[in-house]
C-alpha cells in the first residue's frame, strides 16, 4: 500500500464508522481527480456501506443456529456453524476462512449436517428455514 483516503460518518446512534480506500505501490499515488472523484462518490459509498451493516445486523445467524438446533437437537457445534454460515448466504471458502478450516472440511461438516437433516442440497436447507 502507498496511500490511504479514509472517510468518516457517524451512524443513527451516533457510532463512528470508517472505511478506507487504498492504493497500492503499482498504481501510484491518488492524482487531485480521482481525490475529487473519491469525494464525489463518498456519500453513494456511505448508502450502500449502510445497507451492508444493516443487513449484516439483521443476518447474524444466532436465530438460525437456535432454530437448527430445535429443528436436530443432535448437530454438533461445528455442523450448526457451518449450516448458520451457508443460510447467511456465504460460500463454503468462505466459510472456511471465517472459521479458519479446510474447505473441505466445511463439506465434511456440511454433509454430516445434511444427512442428520434428512436433506441433499442447499435449496432444501433454505427451504427448512422458509416454510
Amino acid at each position: 500500500m502507498i496511500e490511504r483516503v479514509s472517510t468518516l460518518y457517524l451512524d443513527e446512534q451516533q457510532r463512528p464508522v470508517l472505511f478506507n480506500l487504498y492504493r497500492h505501490r503499482d498504481q501510484g499515488l491518488f492524482n487531485d481527480h480521482e481525490l475529487q472523484m473519491c469525494e464525489a462518490l463518498t456519500p453513494g459509498l456511505l448508502k450502500l456501506l449502510r445497507g451492508h451493516l444493516a443487513l449484516s445486523t439483521l443476518n447474524r445467524g444466532d436465530a438460525h443456529e437456535q432454530q437448527l438446533l430445535q429443528r436436530c437437537p443432535d448437530l454438533t457445534i461445528q455442523e450448526v456453524n457451518i449450516c448458520s454460515r451457508l443460510l447467511r448466504g456465504m460460500t463454503h471458502a468462505g466459510i472456511a476462512a471465517d472459521l479458519n478450516i479446510k474447505e473441505s472440511t466445511v463439506k465434511t461438516y456440511r454433509n454430516r449436517a445434511f444427512e442428520r437433516l434428512g436433506i441433499n442440497f442447499r435449496s432444501q436447507l433454505f427451504a427448512l428455514f422458509s416454510a
